[in-house]
């Protein structure tokens, strides 16, 4: 900066001005974790932290979404920067969880976890899945149609325990 007097004499000075750098903001999910895998209609809790190292996170616009059934729910972090919304799945399949985050700058970043949303489950893989009426997709070895075995339980899904075994007088005669 140079000034100068009526007189023509001339002074000069500086001033340094450093603007200060708006970083984007920053999200992490916590739940569900990434990859898992639940039954289609079972509520899951989305849950994710957001930061701002120049904004309150209540004042970030936040949208959560999937890229299946789309826009969950849009609105603020508290100013803990915390995101839940609890949600059950519409759809079956692969779903990718976006958190879209806006600072009031406008600048805008997102996070995102997966989750498969399986339709029709075989949890105890003996090819026979839990909609296929296995009625313990715990149990590879009770399904319909299963064998069944002096062991108490339905091996054969028909809602009668150990008939046809040396346990069981099926025809009465004692």
């Amino acid at each position: 900066l140079f000034v100068t007097d009526e007189a023509g004499q001339v002074g000069e000075d500086s001033v340094l001005l450093v603007p200060e750098v708006n970083a984007a903001p920053e999200c992490e999910f916590s739940s569900p974790i990434d990859g898992s895998a639940i039954r289609l209609g079972d509520r899951i809790d989305l849950t994710a932290g957001a930061t701002d190292d120049n904004t309150d996170p209540a004042q970030l616009l936040a949208i959560l979404a999937s890229d299946r059934d789309g826009e969950i729910w849009a609105g603020n972090p508290t100013s803990a920067g915390v995101v839940a919304q609890a949600y059950t799945p519409i759809n079956g399949g692969e779903h990718v969880f976006s958190l879209t985050l806006t600072d009031p700058v406008g600048l805008v970043s997102q996070c995102q976890t997966s989750l498969y949303v399986e339709a029709c489950v075989d949890l105890d893989h003996d090819d026979v899945s839990d909609c296929d009426g296995d009625c313990d997709d715990d149990n590879a070895f009770i399904y319909p149609g299963a064998p069944e075995l002096p062991d108490a339980a339905d091996n054969d899904c028909d809602g009668l325990t150990d008939e046809g075994t040396i346990y069981v007088d099926d025809d009465g005669d004692g």
